[in-house]
């Protein structure tokens, strides 16, 4: 009898600290759904809507488009399929909801993620690569929040691009100059790689960057073969740099089509001269550092088609002026020894001189080695005269 007793109250003490623990539980839900309406932070000052690029992000992730809304302390994030566009009602996205749950230093942010019946959090870092441009760092997902800002933080491969600015942000690109790049290897999204145009007498690609003032990448491709399947460029190709920055000693930059709603990552590596040794292009809004080539699965760590520019020759060469490219090395108009826009009496295809840009036209004193000299250049003449 006493046995029977003992079990029968031990029973019950069970069920009643199993009701307790379903009522903390309940709880901690209702607690969870109230911090979601009751932000207890407010993110960044740049991601806002009252900032001139804030309040509405677009980033795409696996060929779907993506829109981050961010207002106070609340992140919505709507999700369209490839079709669609983030101009359209929203009411046909499927929307997730991110609040504000506690700040731990300047952009550094825990993240509770619902609705829920049990929160998870995340830890966030919003890093400002340009007033257009913004890219994250993340932490797992768990579901206590302490402690998980301490955690290691990956770099998110989308960056947010600013649906406000744009059609017209602007940057410097991560180098300036002129170069031919002699080797061009295009990897498809299993990383395959396809070598273009290697009979090709010319360098197969003239880059040209911010020659002037923040006008971007020209980039000449001499064939038509020499183009990147993936890639949608045409023959001479105009890429504006809307942000550029560097890390891991690479030079990153979100580049744009001049007139297009199309986007693209590029990352350069330099040599320990400084020097531009590489350029990578993803021919998506993706960007992926070199650490992601040396995963131990780099068919799950990148998730794009690419192209490897190699081999860059530094040279001087004005365009369409090709017959008689050493006289461009005295033209006025080099900035830095770099790239031209014209060039003194060069002839063009058919033989014939090449008329002066009208914005070189006039007078120019020049200085060397041996004194200095005055250059006439009117009409295709150019007149040197020393003092």
């Amino acid at each position: 009898m006493f046995q029977i007793t003992h079990w029968s109250t031990l029973r019950t003490r069970l069920l009643f600290l199993w009701s307790i623990l379903l009522l903390i539980e309940d709880l901690l839900a209702i607690r969870g759904m109230q911090n979601l309406e009751t932000p207890a932070c407010n993110f960044s000052e740049f991601l806002q809507p009252h900032s001139p690029g804030g309040g509405e992000w677009t980033y795409e992730y696996d060929g779907y488009i993506h829109v981050a809304k961010v207002n106070g302390g609340v992140y919505t994030m709507c999700s369209n399929s490839p079709k669609r566009s983030y101009q359209e009602d929203d009411k046909i996205c499927h929307k997730q909801k991110q609040t504000c749950y506690k700040q731990y230093g300047p952009d550094l942010y825990v993240v509770e993620l619902g609705p829920s019946s049990r929160p998870s959090y995340q830890c966030f870092r919003f890093y400002r690569r340009g007033q257009a441009v913004v890219q994250l760092a993340l932490s797992d997902r768990l579901y206590d929040p302490r402690g998980i800002c301490n955690l290691t933080l990956r770099f998110d491969h989308a960056p947010w691009i600013s649906v406000k600015l744009y059609k017209t942000a602007i940057a410097p690109c991560p180098f300036n100059g002129g170069f031919n790049f002699q080797d061009i290897v295009e990897f498809s999204r299993d990383h395959t790689p396809n070598s273009l145009c290697s009979s090709s007498e010319r360098a197969p690609l003239r880059l040209e960057s911010d020659c002037v003032q923040s006008e971007g990448f020209k980039m000449t491709f001499s064939d038509d073969e020499c183009i990147p399947t993936g890639s949608h460029f045409g023959k001479t190709q105009r890429l504006l740099c809307m942000a550029s920055w560097m890390q891991d000693g690479n030079g990153f930059a979100m580049l744009r089509k001049e007139n297009e709603r199309a986007f693209y990552c590029s990352r350069i590596i330099f040599s320990a001269n400084n020097e531009v040794k590489e350029m990578i292009i993803y021919l998506s809004w993706m960007c992926y550092r070199d650490t992601d080539f040396n995963s131990h699965n780099l068919r799950l760590s990148i998730h794009t088609n690419y192209v490897r520019f190699r081999s860059p020759v530094k040279t001087i060469i004005s365009l369409p002026c090709r017959a008689n490219e050493q006289t461009c090395r005295y033209s006025p108009v080099c900035k830095n020894g770099q790239c031209t826009r014209t060039c003194s009496q060069c002839l063009n295809s058919t033989g014939v001189p090449t008329e002066m840009d009208p914005d070189v036209v006039g007078s120019w004193l020049i200085g060397g080695p041996h004194g200095t000299s005055t250059m006439e250049v009117r009409g295709y003449i150019l007149h040197s005269s020393g003092h």
